[in-house]
């Protein structure tokens, strides 16, 4: 089923489990591609998952990065125990390359200080009017520059300086990184970037193409929670 909240409520009923969902205090879902313009998408995934109606809700969206800006600024959220759902299905023009390559998918996390899994060490972020593809508020399909552009003079020269910035932040070396997760729909780039940090190549994590395709805002996460 490719629907976003569908999607977004299977994936978060796996974390939950059958755990009591009293505690939980805050709700985000991020995706390009809400079906709601217009009433909030994360309210009705919390309901739907039967959270209480104390929850406090958010969708996060219009950005590729929603998904990762968005469990950034969730666990930077003082506010107690969280789940944060992304899920989303790229748009893809009709016998476009990237329809080939697109996929639909969801992935959840709960974050707070009980049974973790995994603890955030370090950020960077870097702001850049880079302008790899985009859609005006109002068309259904997105506008793409040339690969080679976006390879050279984006994740090349952007990617690089964010991710020592992110290790520093940290205090850990490239060669420690045992799983490195860069999401992109193009083959070959997370491997580059690696070889210029100085990350080992047998760190680079599963970009599930094969399986799912590329999910946009989910896929980072996606990773993520495939490593974890």
């Amino acid at each position: 089923d490719e629907d976003r909240i569908t999607m977004g409520v299977e994936a978060a009923s796996d974390p939950l489990g059958d755990k009591p969902r009293t505690a939980l205090q805050r709700a985000y879902f991020a995706s390009t591609t809400m079906p709601f313009a217009d009433l909030q998408n994360a309210a009705v995934v919390a309901n739907a998952l039967d959270l209480p109606p104390s929850t406090r809700t958010l969708d996060i969206g219009q950005s590729q990065r929603a998904g990762t800006s968005g469990l950034m600024a969730a666990l930077a959220d003082a506010g107690g125990p969280a789940l944060f759902v992304a899920s989303d299905r790229p748009r893809s023009r009709p016998a476009s390359t990237q329809e080939i390559g697109a996929g639909a998918g969801a992935a959840a996390f709960t974050l707070g200080s009980q049974d973790v899994l995994a603890e955030l060490r370090g950020t960077a972020s870097r702001t850049a009017m880079f302008v790899d593809h985009f859609r005006s508020a109002d068309n259904r399909y997105d506008y793409h520059w040339e690969e080679r552009w976006i390879r050279d003079e984006g994740y090349m020269k952007l990617v690089p300086p964010t991710i020592q910035a992110a290790l520093a932040d940290a205090g850990v070396s490239a060669a420690d990184i045992r799983h490195f997760i860069l999401p992109s729909s193009f083959k070959g780039i997370a491997g580059t970037v690696a070889k210029k940090v100085g990350i080992a190549a047998e760190a680079e994590s599963d970009a599930l193409g094969v399986r799912c395709g590329y999910t946009g805002a989910t896929h980072g996460l996606l990773m993520l929670a495939h490593v974890l």
